[in-house]
């Protein structure tokens, strides 16, 4: 809802121009792993873009890392409504990250996306790792010079690393990886074709792939996880054959360059070959058994690669509730993390992250959605552990929107629903308390089940999850993107979600004690219903108001055995018609510093500047 007509009636535009009926409920999961995948400790990403096929989806290990706000990955998690819109700029980002990552707004999501560290981080810790030390061969004398470094194999996947060592004339560039984008463009217009793998002469893809260092220190590492396909399995002891080809090298210049946006293409022909000997040893899988707090762990792999953990929980409610999103299950997986004994994170690794059936087909109308309560199984999957990692903890929040919790410090410490030890060689879990020592505190299962966290708007009214938010606008239909230069002023959005069948509203709004104007709800019969099945209305100062009916919430809601869903969701959007610096930011200069909501037809004050998921009117009740 957070924009009512801008994101809906664009994404149902989209959609109808490029004839997809619905989102895809494989590219709905996929959206929903990359939010869980995003960590705690937020790697840097590497300024450069980076590039992959279409179905690989390109991991890049930074060179340093930041915190992100836990809160924030929470948010992430419950934003279901831009998933049509996000189909499209997934797409773009594949091709284009540098463009997506400099998107207003969406831009920060991107380089997050695009920062995750590659599967098999931890491979350098065991001793057995291979040392290869091959020199690709080369078709061009292109001053660059590419060498096979490590390799591993589990039986399931071939890892390994490659150097690349750059000419003196490479530091112009920013980045510089293996070109792989055939099919992204029209056949014409592939410039050379794309990187090519094989294990034992199946063609393979690469499921991860990392790079550090930069064409101006001139050395670049590059990392790889390829799936070993067809015929069965290599057994422990027996040799696998990788052969590589990569015909050219995409170089991009950084940030402000003016070829920022073009690439060059450079001309290499490397072609390798190497083997590497199948160990198993390090593999377990076993029967888990344990369980905390309704938690229970059901099956546990693990590889120097990867970890994949089976459990089974209880349906504990849905991220941000059904106001917002239904399909992300609350802790699974946005909010379970998995830390070696040492307190090592280990990265969310989406390729095996696999949720409960039940909840793929209750998308498609095919079964009913499940309810409080109800047990649900999921496969978590992590990157592999460090050679001495005998144990991992296991820990699973809750970080839902309406339960953030802060230390005096401002630091987020929502509430646990679980931790467990787990013994990675007899999947064994043992319930643990060293949440205890980092501030935390756990729920009681039974009791959050039973309490009501959805907040019931009957007869009253809701704010919208961001409060009043700032654009700017060169005209008042242009935003974002659009507003770089001759800015005219700024448009005001508030999003109020009704619980009454005719909303009876007006917003005032104020710049330090001034009134600036304000907006209202017309009378019903006024409203005007757009080709989209939403409603339109303009006031007499030309400012626009966006309402849409909410049954198909509603009637989720009964179904979930909530509260009385909203009747109607509406956008107010107010002009502040004033010359805007280019450099200044809504943040730091705004315009319109407090809004009050009041009953138009008898003047009462129903709220003063309210935050946003603040209920306010004649409520029923409202939620904990």
């Amino acid at each position: 809802m957070k924009h009512l007509q801008r994101g809906n009636e664009e994404t149902r535009r989209l959609l109808k121009e490029l004839e997809i009926p619905a989102v895809p409920a494989a590219v709905e999961n996929r959206l929903r792993r990359i939010y869980a995948e995003l960590p705690g400790e937020m790697p840097q990403t590497y300024e450069g873009p980076v590039y992959g096929a279409e179905d690989d989806f390109v991991e890049v290990t930074p060179f340093e890392v930041k915190p992100m706000h836990r809160a924030v990955r929470g948010l992430l998690g419950a934003c279901g409504a831009m998933a049509a819109a996000m189909v499209l700029l997934m797409g773009l980002n594949t091709v284009n990250p540098g463009f997506t990552e400099s998107l207003p707004g969406l831009g920060g999501l991107f380089a997050q996306i695009n920062g995750k560290n590659p599967m098999g981080t931890n491979l350098d810790t065991y001793d057995d790792l291979e040392q290869v030390s091959q020199v690709a061969l080369a078709e061009q004398d292109s001053g660059y010079k590419l060498t096979v470094d490590e390799a591993f194999c589990d039986g399931n996947y071939v890892y390994f690393t490659l150097e690349m060592e750059c000419p003196e004339s490479a530091a112009e560039y920013e980045a510089i990886f293996p070109y792989d984008r055939a099919g992204s463009l029209s056949q014409e217009d592939e410039p050379y074709a794309p990187a090519r793998y094989t294990i034992n002469g199946t063609v393979t893809g690469v499921e991860s792939s990392g790079l550090t260092g930069s064409p101006a220190e001139g050395k670049i590492g590059l990392a790889y996880a390829l799936p070993v396909h067809g015929g069965e399995m290599p057994e422990n002891g027996e040799k696998v054959t990788v052969e590589m080809s990569i015909p050219a090298l995409e170089a991009h210049y950084g940030k402000g360059h003016e070829k920022y946006a073009t690439p060059d293409y450079i001309p290499v022909g490397f072609e390798a070959e190497f083997e590497v000997t199948v160990n198993t040893s390090h593999n377990h899988i076993s029967v888990g058994e344990g369980q905390d707090n309704g938690v229970s762990v059901k099956e546990v792999e693990s590889t120097p690669g990867y970890i994949k953990i089976k459990i089974e929980s209880p349906m504990w409610g849905y991220e941000g509730e059904e106001m917002y999103h239904f399909g992300i299950v609350k802790g699974i997986p946005n909010e379970c993390f998995l830390y070696t004994e040492d307190g090592q994170e280990l990265a969310r690794n989406s390729n095996f992250w696999e949720e409960d059936p039940k909840l793929a087909g209750a998308k498609q109308g095919e079964h009913d959605w499940p309810k409080k309560g109800e047990m649900l199984e999921h496969t978590l999957g992590f990157n592999g552990a460090p050679a001495d990692c005998k144990k991992v903890k296991l820990r699973i929040f809750d970080n839902s929107l309406f339960n953030w919790q802060y230390d005096s410090q401002g630091a987020p410490k929502p509430k646990l629903f679980t931790e467990l030890t787990i013994d990675l060689e007899t999947g064994e879990a043992v319930p643990s308390d060293t949440y205890l020592a980092d501030g935390f505190e756990k729920i009681d299962v039974e009791e959050y089940i039973n309490t009501q966290h959805t907040p019931d708007i009957t007869g009253g009214y809701m704010m919208g999850s961001g409060g009043i938010e700032p654009y700017r606008y060169v005209d008042r239909h242009s935003y974002g993107a659009d507003a770089e230069t001759d800015l005219n002023g700024w448009t005001y959005q508030a999003d109020l979600y009704c619980g009454v069948d005719d909303p009876d509203l007006e917003l005032r709004f104020y710049r330090g004690g001034e009134l600036l104007g304000t907006m209202s709800t017309p009378a019903m019969d006024k409203w005007e219903k757009t080709e989209y099945g939403t409603y339109h209305y303009t006031d007499e100062n030309g400012r626009d108001l966006y309402m849409r009916d909410c049954a198909d919430l509603r009637e989720t809601m009964q179904f979930m055995e909530y509260p009385a869903g909203p009747k109607w969701a509406i956008s107010f959007r107010f002009y502040v018609d004033e010359p805007v610096d280019p450099q200044w930011t809504a943040e730091n200069n705004q315009f319109t510093d407090r809004i009050e909501v009041v009953k138009k037809s008898t003047g009462e004050v129903l709220a003063d500047n309210p935050n946003g998921y603040e209920v306010f009117g004649n409520v029923k009740s409202q939620a904990n």
